[in-house]
């Protein structure tokens, strides 16, 4: 009898400490160390909102913060570049490339899409496809029309091609040509 107790004894005292470790390891409230439990996603617990790590901008690798409507947002947002296509003609592109700017529209902005076949719904001087790269802080977003952006001509923008083109669709089977003028 006396045998057969202590082994139910010896069991029980196993079975005990190996549901506290696993206890413990879970990351319980037990060990006092916030909701996360142990430190780090591989033991167990989780980390707190405080120290848990923000997720990277795929631009410029730089930590996002969260906005008021619960959305990321890269800290370096406006400084990273977009690419923009804008159509002229053949004699502003002439002037462009010879170290001038383009020429704005009346009202003093350059237009331009995101996408190239969409200068041809607003281009008035047609026939040269800029494909350029600029801030994007320097766009301005209080214009709203699909597929326009517009920017000041004095701003720092880079022109990285062209192509020519005669209607839209000569897009897809064009030659761009790489150039690298920084207009500034």
């Amino acid at each position: 009898m006396k045998a057969s107790s202590v082994c139910v004894a010896l069991f029980l005292a196993v079975l005990c400490a190996t549901r506290v470790t696993a206890w413990r390891a879970s990351g319980s409230a037990y060990l006092g160390r916030g909701r996360g439990g142990l430190r780090g996603p591989d033991r167990g617990g989780g980390f707190p909102d405080c120290e848990r790590p923000r997720p990277r901008c795929f631009v410029c690798g730089a930590g996002m913060n969260r906005r008021r409507d619960g959305r990321l947002r890269c800290s370096n947002h406006d400084s990273h570049f977009v690419t923009v296509y804008h159509q002229t003609s053949a004699a502003n592109w002439a002037s462009i490339h010879s170290g001038g700017r383009f020429l704005p529209s009346p009202d003093g902005f350059v237009y331009a899409s995101p996408m190239p076949q969409d200068t041809f719904t607003y281009a008035s001087n047609k026939g040269i496809i800029v494909k350029l790269s600029t801030q994007r802080s320097h766009l301005d977003f209080s214009f709203t029309s699909p597929g326009r952006v517009r920017f000041s001509p004095h701003k720092d923008y880079n022109i990285e091609a062209f192509a020519v083109v005669s209607n839209r669709d000569s897009l897809a089977t064009c030659q761009w040509t790489n150039v690298h003028i920084r207009v500034r």
